[in-house]
């Protein structure tokens, strides 16, 4: 009788001790988790405190993901596609959303802001963005017949277009060169 009772405090207190340790555990991990949060929170508060450096981190946040997601489209055609897909469903849906005309008034707008705060510095981030959106283009058209035929297509619509433009414009100018020669203008 007496091995039955030391076999079962033997085996009570070894579960107190398990239990213990795995409270301590769970405890710990909680106040790593609590730890995390508050420290989260603070930096976050910092930052809330100083708006400007709070939107200097973001930006640059934004930035480094944007640039590694750059160089990955680069190498990896499939994961290309596989994001212009996405921002193609992105945008649709937003469109389907807010309705087109409301999103391009948004970009007209925030265009305009941006414009009005530093014209000079508009203008440069526009040369930068045309750069290297050709650069983007040309790389894809290398790896890409179907979309390079598509591009070249576009293109000569493009000039198809403009030499029409440009040669209603010259017979307008003809016909009014021509009217003025065979009727001088009266002057007072």
């Amino acid at each position: 009788m007496t091995k039955q009772t030391n076999r079962q405090e033997a085996i009570a207190r070894i579960m107190a001790v398990a239990n213990e340790i795995a409270e301590r555990e769970a405890a710990a991990a909680q106040a790593y988790v609590d730890r995390k949060k508050r420290n989260k929170a603070a930096s976050k508060a910092r930052l809330r405190a100083d708006p400007e450096r709070w939107k200097a981190a973001q930006r640059k946040k934004v930035a480094r993901r944007d640039e590694r997601r750059r160089e990955r489209m680069k190498t990896d055609p499939e994961y290309a596609a596989k994001l212009r897909e996405q921002r193609r469903g992105e945008y649709l849906r937003r469109r389907e959303r807010e309705g087109s005309a409301k999103l391009k008034q948004k970009t007209r707008e925030s265009v305009a802001r941006r414009r009005a705060l530093d014209p000079a510095a508009f203008k440069e981030k526009q040369k930068e963005y045309k750069r290297r959106a050709q650069e983007r283009q040309k790389a894809r058209m290398e790896i890409d017949p179907v979309y390079a035929e598509q591009v070249r297509e576009k293109r000569r619509a493009k000039d198809r277009a403009k030499r029409k433009r440009q040669a209603a414009e010259l017979r307008e100018f003809k016909a009014l060169k021509n009217a003025m020669q065979t009727k001088p203008p009266e002057t007072p």
